[in-house]
């Protein structure tokens, strides 16, 4: 029970009597004085005293969870030094008054019992203000709700923090290991070869589409009554001609194109990485590394360009019997109409999970959310754009002066 003198000296006008009656609630063993000191703490018009008051309240919850504590005369004389001051880091004086704000209510917490909640906050205030590592009061405030000694609070709050950029960011833990340059390798040499397996089976199913289609036409009785014999024995040769030429030195020359240009792929995908690796970086601030974008996203790019293809291939096909239903209405009643508008909303909806999907990916590889993810593909995307249009532009510019020269070199004007 809390003498009722001591409670009346709390509410005296002198600060140095209102002192007084903190230290003597300081030496009582009782959670009725913690109580009393947290409510000085909070409504006390002088700083001191709401200080001592706070440092009184720490005092005695930290020494009630000690078996030795008998209550004794003095107050915190046993506890650890603080770390030694360093350089302050520069944060906004918004930011200084919201890591106040937030030890308060970590330090109301904690008088309440509320130990989770309280740690949480105090993280929180830290993380916002570093530079409260360097005040004792509060470094030894969050060693007491946290029950740390006062040289492990700096390390287990802000050890694993970044403020380079002016904002406190967790370090990722060995970050530039995540990813290896092998494993770059193998997930660009992977989409090399699944692009160009792609481009080598696509050139052999339009030739096939457009054989069927030939074939369709040409035994149309609507198609070949507008064909004299001579001319659909020429269109026959044309086509057989045309598949010998293919099953030749076309298929070589097919698989050489895809190679070649799904190696001019892989290089436009690391030139999009690099714009997505801007844009997230430099505009949206994230945290990440060129290589993890890589490796997280070229095996998607792999997969979704082979479900994308063969959409597109379907979508194709029944684009094509489309045509063919309306020049033949005997051939089907518009199944394939039908059909192409089914697989069209299906190709929209694959497309937009594709892009929550990605932007997913890019957000935890700079570890801020999805939708920053699907920001940084927007604005990579209009970056790219606008560089592609200074490109061609500059490159217009340089062919029409080249031309003029040698145009009025030749006497041309």
């Amino acid at each position: 029970m809390v003498d009722q003198q001591i409670i009346n000296m709390l509410d005296d006008p002198n600060p140095q009597v209102r002192t007084n009656a903190v230290k003597q609630l300081a030496r009582m063993q009782s959670q009725e004085a913690v109580q009393y000191l947290a409510a000085v703490y909070k409504t006390d018009d002088d700083p001191e005293v709401r200080e001592l008051a706070r440092k009184a309240g720490l005092y005695i919850k930290k020494k009630m969870t000690e078996d030795n504590w008998t209550g004794g005369e003095g107050m915190m004389d046993d506890d650890p030094e603080p770390e030694p001051e360093v350089e302050d880091i520069q944060v906004s004086a918004r930011a200084v008054q919201s890591s106040k704000g937030l030890m308060d209510s970590a330090m109301e917490l904690h008088l309440r019992g509320d130990e989770d909640k309280a740690a949480q906050f105090v993280e929180k205030a830290f993380l916002t203000n570093p530079n409260l590592k360097n005040d004792p009061y509060y470094l030894q405030s969050a060693s007491s709700i946290l029950g740390v000694p006062e040289g492990q609070v700096v390390t287990m709050l802000l050890g694993d923090v970044d403020y380079s950029g002016g904002k406190a960011k967790r370090k990722r833990k060995n970050r530039e290991d995540d990813v290896s340059t092998e494993a770059v390798i193998i997930d660009l040499l992977i989409y090399w070869i699944v692009l160009a397996a792609i481009l080598i089976i696509g050139t052999l199913i339009q030739f096939q589409f457009l054989s069927s289609i030939m074939d369709t036409m040409m035994a149309s009785p609507e198609f070949a009554s507008e064909l004299s014999a001579a001319e659909a024995a020429e269109a026959e040769a044309q086509i057989a001609m045309f598949m010998n030429v293919f099953v030749g030195a076309g298929l070589v020359a097919t698989v050489i194109y895809s190679i070649i240009a799904s190696f001019f792929s892989v290089i436009i995908l690391l030139v999009q990485y690099a714009f997505i690796h801007f844009s997230a970086t430099s505009i949206l601030s994230g945290e990440g590394t060129y290589k993890g974008l890589i490796h997280k996203l070229t095996n998607f790019f792999t997969a979704m360009y082979a479900i994308f293809t063969i959409i597109g291939y379907v979508m194709a096909y029944l684009m094509i019997m489309s045509f063919v239903e309306i020049a033949d209405p005997s051939a089907g009643g518009g199944g394939a109409s039908g059909l192409l508008s089914l697989v069209s909303f299906g190709y929209f909806v694959a497309a937009v999970i594709a892009l929550f999907w990605m932007g997913r990916l890019i957000g935890k590889n700079y570890e801020f959310g999805t939708g920053k993810g699907c920001i940084s593909v927007i604005i990579s995307s209009i970056l790219m754009g606008a560089v592609a249009c200074a490109c061609s532009f500059v490159f217009s510019a340089v062919l029409g002066n080249m031309m003029t020269s040698m145009m009025m070199s030749n006497g041309g004007f």
